[in-house]
């Protein structure tokens, strides 16, 4: 019985750890640098802008595994517009 709640947990975790982070490391840098909530609005919009252009220019172009970029790119994006909702709750508070 142990042994199988352990291999059911560990089933239900693993994509917790799969998880790919929506920004790139000199991405999340520079988001640690810039602590006012206004500019950290307009970096993410930046990072935001430049996903979309990726997504365009993936779609343009319709390349095998194209779909699978769009996907992850799609996801980095709403990621982005949440973590901008997050920065402009706090702000308020």
């Amino acid at each position: 019985m142990f042994l199988r709640f352990t291999l059911a947990l560990c089933l239900l975790a693993a994509p917790i750890f799969c998880q790919r982070d929506f920004l790139t490391a000199a991405e999340v840098d520079q988001i640690r640098l810039i602590q006012e909530p206004n500019e950290r609005l307009l970096l993410y919009l930046s990072f935001a802008k430049q996903r979309v252009e990726l997504i365009s220019q993936a779609v343009a172009q319709a390349k095998p595994g194209a779909s699978k970029f769009v996907h992850d790119l799609l996801e980095d994006y709403t990621k982005i517009i949440e973590a901008m909702d997050t920065v402009s709750d706090d702000a308020l508070r």
